[in-house]
């Protein structure tokens, strides 16, 4: 097992009603470790996470409207491949770590 930076795209409930009030395309993005066999499969587990984080933070903002579907709306994401490069060694280890199959509790993610 290994641990890989999975990266993804969404939108907040607040963005995603300006971006389809104006047409804007305004998104936030995250990143976790998952612990997984290989990259495939954490990227899959990824994905899964990154479906039940969106159903989190809308239904925790209280939305008066269908929950969107994170993949139906086909956000960015991706292993990835060099952490070091892109963040600070400090920043990883402040990132959550999401063994293969887990779902982690959103309400411990910090967003800042």
């Amino acid at each position: 097992m290994r641990k890989y930076l999975y990266r993804f795209g969404f939108c907040t409930p607040g963005q995603w009603l300006l971006n389809e009030a104006h047409g804007w395309d305004d998104e936030s993005s995250y990143a976790f470790f998952v612990v997984a066999d290989t990259s495939e499969s954490a990227l899959s587990w990824g994905r899964e996470i990154s479906e039940a984080f969106i159903e989190y933070l809308f239904a925790s903002a209280n939305w008066q409207y269908e929950i969107p579907s994170w993949k139906t709306a086909r956000f960015a994401h991706w292993i990835e491949e060099f952490p070091e490069a892109v963040f600070s060694l400090e920043d990883l280890n402040k990132l959550p770590v999401v063994g293969d199959g887990q779902i982690p509790d959103f309400s411990e993610w910090s967003m800042a």
